[in-house]
């Protein structure tokens, strides 16, 4: 439950950036933090990259990207905040915040991901802070028993309208991606015959 309730906080965190937050286990509950050392704290600067490297740490915090789009014909907004090509994770981390609460989303959730399929390696996901604004009256918050998750009379334009914010974001991205060089010390087949044959092996026989 103290995990659930870490990774619920820390969203928040990302989402309030000028909230300062801190949570630690009481004196009454186990591990290294009970009563002592926090396992969050963010100073509620305002600043979301300083939220990003408070929570997830300073290699995501700097590989930050941010776009807007709007749908002002059905008041739809969608703020993004995602990851760079530069950076991925084996796990996704996504936060979905719908008028500014916490939901879950399968489609919105997917729209992010679809973006960055040909980005990322095979297996890899990204980071997103997705906040979208809906009418209210455009929103159905009843679907579940938690409230967890919604239903959005406009899906397929919110949808459309993620999608749309995540490629902008990623577009000067990938054009500034950056590679590690593994520079191996093989020589150069041609200075040594001798060499060559025993690299190439039976295949690289003379006829």
């Amino acid at each position: 439950e103290y995990a659930r309730v870490l990774d619920v906080v820390g969203k928040y965190a990302l989402a309030f950036p000028h909230v300062a937050l801190c949570v630690r286990k009481t004196a009454g509950g186990s591990g290294a933090s009970a009563g002592g050392h926090a396992d969050l704290t963010t100073r509620g600067t305002g600043d979301t990259a300083a939220a990003v490297r408070a929570v997830h740490g300073g290699a995501l915090a700097r590989e930050l990207l941010n776009a807007e789009c709007a749908d002002t014909g059905r008041g739809l907004v969608a703020k993004l905040c995602c990851s760079s090509a530069n950076w991925a994770a084996k796990r996704a981390s996504i936060a979905i915040f719908i008028n500014g609460r916490l939901v879950e989303c399968s489609s919105l959730r997917a729209a992010v991901e679809h973006e960055y399929a040909h980005t990322l390696p095979k297996g890899s996901h990204p980071f997103a802070l997705l906040q979208l604004t809906v009418p209210p009256a455009r929103l159905d918050v009843n679907v579940h028993p938690t409230k967890a998750d919604v239903l959005l009379a406009d899906e397929a334009e919110a949808v459309a309208l993620v999608q749309a914010a995540a490629r902008l974001a990623l577009e000067g991205s990938n054009a500034s991606r950056t590679f590690a060089v593994i520079a191996g010390n093989l020589p150069a087949l041609g200075a040594s015959p001798a060499l060559a044959q025993s690299l190439l092996g039976p295949m690289g026989g003379t006829q």
